[in-house]
Order: C-alpha cells, then structure tokens, then sequence
C-alpha cells in the first residue's frame, strides 16, 4: 500500500501572476489581499466542519501539511465558542438556575 503525499488544498486559488500582468500596483494588491482572505475562510469553514465531525486533530494536520496543533487552533479558534455553547445546551446547564 502507497503512503499519501501531504495534501495542500489551499495554496494560491487564483493564477495571480497571469492575473496581475499589466495590472497597477493597486488592482493586483487587491485580487492578492483577496486570494488570501477567499484562502483563510475555506480553511476556517475546512476546519470548522472537521472538529463538527469530530475528526482527530492529528489526521487534520497531516492533511493539511501542518507540523503543529496551533494552525488547527487558530482556525478553529472562531467556532470555539459555538462548541462550547452546544455543550452547554446538551448538559442542560444553568437550565434550573
């Protein structure tokens, strides 16, 4: 059986270099500063549907090409909050206060 290469879904979305030929400065900032956000977002949203499923960190990594836990923390840091509020809700906490 073949070992899997790294996968790296998200590098550069866009072919910025063919892009940006003949762009000003301005534009071709733009359509890179976009790339980048359209890139965090999919990877936030990636990240997010992953620990919903609870998928172990350590395949997430590898799928990802990350080396340590704190990318998986910092993208998955924004749905933090929505896990812990659903604990709550399913342990029925504060309900009888």
């Amino acid at each position: 059986m073949a070992v899997a290469t790294t996968w790296r879904p998200l590098g550069p979305l866009l072919r910025l270099d063919r892009l940006t030929m003949g762009l000003s400065t301005t534009w071709s900032n733009y359509l890179r500063h976009w790339d980048r956000t359209l890139r965090t977002t999919l990877r936030r949203s990636l990240v997010r549907m992953w620990r919903r499923s609870s998928g172990d960190t350590g395949d997430l990594m590898v799928l990802m090409g990350w080396s340590s836990e704190e990318m998986a923390s910092h993208y998955g840091a924004s749905a933090a909050a929505e896990r812990a509020q659903q604990t709550r809700v399913r342990m029925r906490i504060g309900e009888n206060v």
